[in-house]
């Protein structure tokens, strides 16, 4: 019995948070700058996958219109078609692709999410060794 895995969290290039994804049990899907090809993989990844309930979308501002770039509400459309919900987290989507605000407001918005029901423990650094040590043909010995 685990976490619900219906909320799903699309951190963009270096605009992500890995604790709060863990943290919150939210299911992540790591993209790059927001261009084309990365809404179709998107897209591709949603039709694939069970419906989420909820989607948290975060857009790195890269500065510029460029050919092939992916405007907030290419991502919102692409996400409404498969979630109830969906948003932009921290983006004011009237100054994309400017907003450079939004590394600063992308975390205290990511922090709102709700708790996970069954919070992850992390494994402990003796039990990452030997699962590594198992499942890896190298030599994690410490003396060195």
């Amino acid at each position: 019995m685990g976490n619900r895995g219906d909320r799903l969290i699309v951190p963009s290039f270096v605009v992500g948070d890995p604790w709060t994804t863990i943290s919150r049990a939210v299911v992540p899907y790591w993209t790059f700058f927001s261009v084309l090809p990365a809404l179709e993989a998107f897209a591709r990844h949603l039709e694939q996958s069970e419906p989420y309930t909820d989607i948290d979308i975060l857009q790195f501002q890269h500065g510029v219109y460029s050919a092939g770039i992916a405007t907030p509400d290419d991502w919102l459309r692409v996400a409404h078609r498969h979630a109830p919900r969906a948003r932009m987290v921290g983006l004011d989507p009237r100054r994309f692709p400017h907003d450079i605000a939004t590394l600063a407001r992308y975390g205290p918005s990511l922090q709102k999410l709700p708790d996970a029901q069954h919070p992850w423990t992390p494994p402990s650094i003796d039990t990452t060794v030997e699962a590594l040590a198992g499942d890896a043909d190298i030599d994690v010995t410490t003396d060195h």
